[in-house]
């Protein structure tokens, strides 16, 4: 069965929240603590997280999980994504999980982990009535191009390029991303309704451009 490694984004500055909302609460549980469990899926053969915190650090490491340090997370979303696939070089694909989708249950990455497995040459992604949406799952084959990224730009900047991608359609409540607080209170319920976060884009959990860490 092909390996499959998730790479958890956890670098980011968040620099639209205000303050470091990896430890914001979302349901009784903080956002980390939200992404560090879908981690340890069993649908994932290997995992680990790419933070500048040493906060995350050791959340990560008393959960066992692999810490990769990203020692310039200022170089943008790529220098995280580059660092955790080279961390789980074995892998024959990466999952590459951002830390502010706290709606994400657990069967729908597992769910997307088996499409993946179908053809693991292909990428996978979420997607919301047809169109791309984060988390995706890049193959192996794709690694020299990863690691050819430079600046805010991540799996995104190379999935566009692919003739084919294996899309599963998810709600729009789990492809939610959380940038500033405010969206964060509508996610919980207390504001308007969560809107579209767009096609995926290069930008990502680290924030949408000023501070990216999707893929």
């Amino acid at each position: 069965m092909p390996k499959l490694g998730c790479v958890l984004l956890a670098a980011g500055f968040a620099s639209r929240f205000g303050t470091n909302k990896l430890f914001e609460t979302f349901s009784g549980e903080t956002l980390i603590a939200h992404a560090l469990a879908l981690t340890a899926l069993d649908c994932f053969d290997q995992r680990c997280v790419v933070t500048q915190y040493d906060a995350v650090a050791a959340l990560a490491e008393s959960a066992g999980i692999l810490c990769v340090r990203n020692e310039h997370p200022e170089a943008g979303i790529s220098e995280s994504v580059k660092r955790g696939a080279a961390a789980l070089s074995g892998a024959d694909g990466w999952l590459f999980l951002a830390a502010d989708q706290p709606g994400l249950r657990p069967e729908t990455l597992e769910k997307l982990a088996a499409l993946w497995r179908e053809a693991p040459d292909i990428p996978a992604a979420l997607a919301l009535n047809g169109q791309r949406r984060a988390p995706c799952i890049l193959p192996a084959r794709l690694y020299a191009g990863i690691q050819s990224l430079t600046g805010d730009v991540g799996g995104a900047q190379l999935i566009k390029h692919e003739a084919h991608i294996r899309l599963l359609e998810a709600p729009l409540e789990e492809l939610a991303d959380i940038d500033t607080r405010e969206e964060l209170l509508r996610a919980e319920g207390q504001g308007p309704k969560a809107k579209d976060p767009g096609p995926e884009s290069e930008s990502t959990a680290q924030g949408k451009q000023a501070d990216p860490e999707r893929q």
